[in-house]
């Protein structure tokens, strides 16, 4: 039988802290990206499609919530893969909130075309984000590691 004593499980804060530390090195670092994190720890709170963690005892427990409904759950002992997730999370979309900004969309009135130019200047700002941090979140990043942690249940 396995057990989870040999990992150490880091509290919300803790996790919350490395991100915004690991954050900091983007060049686009903004005070929200840190409020943004800490929203997926938030038990009242469920964004829709936005990772949202429970800090456990034994582990992590990685959620995606759909119109209030569970599409994806995902047990894990690494802090690295929380980390990770709301890494892409986080820098995919302040860089789009950044590029809405950019080119003077609300959202509401008027949307961001997605044409090839644009999802280039997107996934160019996500990967030099990326490259600041630098590490494993980089090569998980580069490797498309976040379908692999969504594939859930």
């Amino acid at each position: 039988m396995m057990t989870f004593q040999q990992h150490n499980i880091q509290t919300a804060e803790q996790l919350i802290q490395t991100i915004d530390e690991l954050l900091q090195r983007t060049d686009t670092y903004r005070e929200r990206q840190r409020q943004m994190a800490a929203a997926a720890f938030d038990p009242s709170w469920y964004g829709d499609l936005q990772p949202h963690i429970q800090v456990q005892h034994d582990g992590y427990l990685l959620e995606l919530y759909e119109r209030g409904v569970n599409m994806m759950s995902k047990k894990t002992t690494e802090a690295d893969d929380v980390i990770y997730w709301i890494l892409e999370d986080v820098i995919f979309s302040h860089s789009y909130v950044l590029l809405m900004e950019t080119y003077n969309v609300d959202n509401i009135t008027t949307h961001l075309r997605l044409t090839p130019e644009i999802t280039a200047e997107l996934d160019g700002m996500v990967n030099a984000a990326f490259d600041s941090i630098g590490g494993v979140y980089q090569q998980w990043h580069q490797q498309g590691r976040r379908s692999e942690l969504e594939r859930g249940r």
